[in-house]
């Protein structure tokens, strides 16, 4: 089971990190943004995930990466570096300098190295944001400079994924890159609950017969724990839309709750379903803290908030903490992801009104 509290304080950053580090998604992104002739000459054999970052303090507000290394067909190690946008606004000329300082981070390495030759780095910048953006060559942003002096001018090209400017038939089209079809529909459409209603198969169902079902399903987890974060669909209609999925997909599905509860009602904690799923929880729960595994308060809180089952007071006296700081912890976890002060509380707000229970006359 993945970690969903990531996902709460990152959502975007932290499903691109978890896709893109499957190499068959690589491989399938590598077929995109290549043509037969650099293609032909990429070992694809020796493709491997880098540990390394070049994002540094002042970038990673703006940026996060992921690298991965492989050898030309004459030996030549290069890096593809996949950065990916964190901004839901388009970075504007912003960008130029920024991927600059990134590709220069990665030649000081190759100094420092004692590297005899630079390590040709091809950058590939994902887009996801909702403000249209078009992004042209660097030359371009000096105006209209004389030819004679366009030498003078730092000049540098990358590659750019830009999701706003791709149309669903055109993603559905990737017959080549069937995982990629998935993923780009669940970034692209974030935050768009109806487009989920209506089209929740087509981004959770991962077909591709080439790649390994436990592959699959990972990617299918990964996108569902996505979904769950970036919309406010009801858990009530999530499970039914799961309900009608394969059902491996359907068991991959369950939350640690469910899960729990499933347990919980095996063991006879139950005497009754509501009664039986409110006090089976919290018993496991009150038992995982006195075994010292319980995480730290904030993280605590934050999972309980994930789990879109606990109104916030019920949060508050499994964590043993005022309601206040639980409104306090998850007000500074969206912020923190980029959310406004207003839209953050609003979030709470719909929250509360989702999961507090009507009263009974």
């Amino acid at each position: 089971m993945i970690d969903s509290s990531n996902f709460l304080l990152h959502p975007h950053d932290h499903y691109f990190e978890k896709v893109f580090k499957v190499r068959p998604v690589m491989l399938q992104l590598m077929g995109q943004i290549f043509n037969d002739a650099q293609r032909a000459l990429l070992d694809i054999s020796s493709l491997t995930l880098a540990s390394e970052s070049f994002i540094s303090p002042e970038l990673a507000e703006s940026l996060s990466d992921l690298i991965y290394v492989c050898n030309l067909a004459g030996g030549q190690k290069i890096r593809i570096c996949l950065l990916f946008e964190h901004k839901s606004s388009h970075p504007g000329r912003r960008i130029y300098p920024q991927v600059l300082r990134y590709m220069t981070g990665m030649q000081e390495e190759d100094i420092n190295q004692g590297r005899e030759h630079f390590t040709l780095s091809i950058v590939v910048l994902f887009y996801h944001g909702k403000d249209a953006w078009n992004p042209r060559t660097v030359l371009s942003q000096y105006g209209p400079i004389p030819p004679e002096f366009h030498a003078f001018a730092p000049n540098f090209n990358f590659l750019v994924v830009n999701l706003q400017r791709m149309g669903d038939e055109q993603i559905m089209a990737m017959k080549d890159a069937l995982l990629l079809r998935n993923i780009y529909l669940a970034m692209k459409h974030a935050r768009e609950d109806d487009f989920f209603r209506k089209n929740y198969k087509k981004v959770f169902i991962f077909a591709d017969e080439t790649v390994s079902k436990d592959i699959l399903l990972s990617l299918f987890e990964s996108t569902f724990v996505y979904i769950q974060t970036v919309t406010t669909l009801k858990k009530e209609e999530i499970m039914q839309m799961v309900q009608t999925l394969p059902p491996d997909y359907e068991q991959r599905a369950k939350t640690p709750y469910e899960q729990f509860v499933e347990e919980g009602l095996a063991k006879g904690f139950a005497k009754g379903i509501e009664q039986g799923l409110e006090r089976g929880l919290e018993r496991g729960l009150e038992r995982g803290l006195e075994k010292g595994i319980a995480l730290k308060e904030k993280d605590f809180t934050l999972r309980l908030w994930e789990m879109r089952e606990f109104p916030l007071d019920k949060i508050a006296s499994l964590v043993g903490i005022a309601e206040q700081q639980v409104v306090d912890i998850v007000l500074t976890a969206l912020q923190e992801n980029g959310q406004t002060l207003e839209d953050a509380q609003a979030a709470i707000e719909a929250y509360r009104e989702k999961t507090t229970k009507p009263k009974k006359d």
